[in-house]
């Protein structure tokens, strides 16, 4: 009972509460007595100076058991507490359990979903809300309007847009810069402008939102004019402005004025900030100006992979290709660094133009170890290091041994046939892609129909992409077929006799099963078993 006496006084300082005011708590919980009922007690306070959910979560207990649960207003104040703290599944729980369910309670709600990202179900509870006859007010326009502008729906935010202007609401600048950021969202940067143009009163977050409407859809110059003018209304630069001004600078007609903008940086204060000197990097990167980015990046005091990845980016595009294999060596050794499929695609990339094969392999070697032999960016570089480094067989190896394929991996692999002089190769190939896309997708009859229509003889390993397809959708018929076809060509293998046993297998046909296996021993042929490399020592 004294410690939660304790925690209360210490979370509401202010209405000195006092031990004689809270004879009716008892420890987990409080009960409703005739001396001090619990209605009279300060809740609002409470809820809103709380700083942990744990001790929320013991008021809420309390607030239980003492028969209040039905009490609208301090429910209201619970869902806002815990859409504060992020526990937006509670805050859902508490409103579905509410009988009558207001306004407020429907904006906290949306509002909560809203700031936790969750726009479809915000847009949903939005949806319900209007059903049932409620209308919304200017903080539910203001919370629904972020929603409406990720999401991209155009018509649902001019709708609330034109219920706000009939309404006649009056200014709200908080609704005004949400209408604002959701058309910049849109692209109608034109439309956003002119309600920007008539805001009686405008904060320093509403300029932003225009600045970085503009630069985000590529209206550099647009955006740096206003930021001129903001200055001169003697409104003050802050983080998000700043970070707007180096995205405007990325416009062709301004990428020289990165000294400046990084000047201006310095002057503000705002220079050390991790994000601001990436960005400044990238800026520098974008600008050609290679040194200042290397510069900028050698005084950040913390980098992260994306900075690191992104002076890795930046040395390739200058062609300083020894300078960035030793850039990436040196953020391999940094301790809890976790390499991405970005700065694997990027040194890779390296590898290629320069012809550095051993170094290549060894990336190679990294990348098996980290898990992203099947990410399909990393598995197209490697494919097009090997190539360009006239590994053509290592090239279909790994092509091979890669367990999902894309359009990209496939046309990495035909480029690297091609480029290598065996056009024949590169058109079977071509094929196979065509067959393996199609199985992959589940369409399988198309597959095997336009292998049939084939004007050149097939070759092997189309069959074999198509019954790998049939082995992952289950269709014993077409696989029976293929492996068939296989046979006749005498290029059936293992493989073949295992994926086709697999098939079987997956569809419960155990006598299929018994017969391939039979099959494949009759033949001498044994699939060869998978090793793994360990380095000791």
């Amino acid at each position: 009972m004294r410690q939660l006496i304790t925690v209360i006084n210490r979370f509401a300082p202010r209405q000195k509460l006092l031990l004689t005011d809270f004879k009716t708590f008892q420890c987990p919980c409080f009960k409703y007595t005739q001396h001090q009922p619990l209605r009279q007690l300060p809740h609002a306070s409470i809820l809103q100076s709380l700083s942990d959910p744990t001790t929320l979560q013991q008021l809420h207990a309390c607030v239980i058991t003492s028969g209040l649960s039905q009490s609208l207003p301090l429910c209201n104040r619970l869902m806002n507490s815990y859409a504060s703290f992020g526990l937006i599944s509670d805050t859902q729980k508490i409103f579905y359990l509410i009988p009558k369910k207001n306004i407020f309670s429907w904006t906290i709600l949306i509002s909560g979903l809203t700031k936790n990202y969750l726009f479809v179900d915000a847009v949903d509870a939005f949806g319900k809300m209007v059903t049932v006859g409620l209308m919304p007010n200017e903080v539910t326009i203001a919370s629904i309007l972020p929603a409406f502008g990720k999401l991209g729906l155009h018509q649902l935010g001019k709708s609330v847009h034109c219920l706000w202007v009939r309404r006649d609401f009056g200014h709200n600048i908080v609704v005004e810069t949400s209408l604002v950021d959701m058309y910049c969202r849109f692209g109608c940067v034109g439309a956003a402008r002119k309600l920007f143009d008539k805001m009686p009163e405008r904060s320093l977050g509403s300029w932003n939102v225009i600045i970085s409407g503009y630069a985000k859809n590529s209206c550099g110059s647009e955006a740096i004019f206003l930021f001129n003018l903001m200055h001169i209304n003697g409104i003050s630069a802050d983080y998000f402005t700043i970070m707007s001004l180096i995205s405007a600078s990325l416009s062709s007609e301004y990428l020289g004025t990165g000294p400046l903008i990084h000047g201006f940086t310095i002057k503000t204060g705002y220079a050390d900030e991790l994000q601001i000197k990436t960005a400044l990097v990238n800026m520098y990167i974008c600008s050609k100006f290679f040194h200042d980015a290397y510069s900028v990046f050698i005084e950040m005091s913390c980098k992260d992979v994306v900075a690191w990845t992104m002076m890795l980016a930046g040395l390739s595009s200058a062609k300083y290709w020894n300078k960035a294999i030793d850039h990436f060596n040196e953020m391999r050794r940094i301790k809890h660094m976790v390499l991405d499929s970005v700065a694997f695609v990027g040194i890779l990339s390296i590898c290629s133009c320069s012809g550095a094969l051993q170094h290549g392999r060894t990336i190679h070697a990294l990348v098996r170890k980290t898990g992203f032999c099947n990410d399909v960016f990393v598995g197209s570089a490697l494919i097009k290091m090997f190539a360009s480094c006239g590994e053509l067989d290592n090239a279909k190896l790994f092509f091979q041994e890669m367990e999902e394929k894309d359009a990209a991996c496939w046309n990495a692999l035909i480029s690297a046939v091609g480029i290598n002089g065996l056009g024949d190769d590169a058109i079977d190939l071509l094929l196979q892609m065509k067959v393996d896309l199609l199985g992959r997708s589940g369409q399988l009859d198309d597959a095997y129909s336009f292998i049939g229509k084939m004007s050149l003889q097939t070759h092997p390993g189309v069959y074999g992409s198509l019954l790998g397809a049939c082995r992952v959708y289950g269709n014993t018929h077409i696989g029976a077929e293929i492996f068939q076809k296989l046979s006749q060509l005498e290029t059936a293998d293992a493989g073949h006799f295992c994926c086709l046993s697999n098939l079987y297998a997956s569809v419960g046909n155990w006598e299929g099963v018994e017969m391939t296996q039979v099959s494949l021993r009759s033949k001498l042929m044994k699939k060869d078993t998978g090793n793994s490399l360990v380095e000791i020592n």
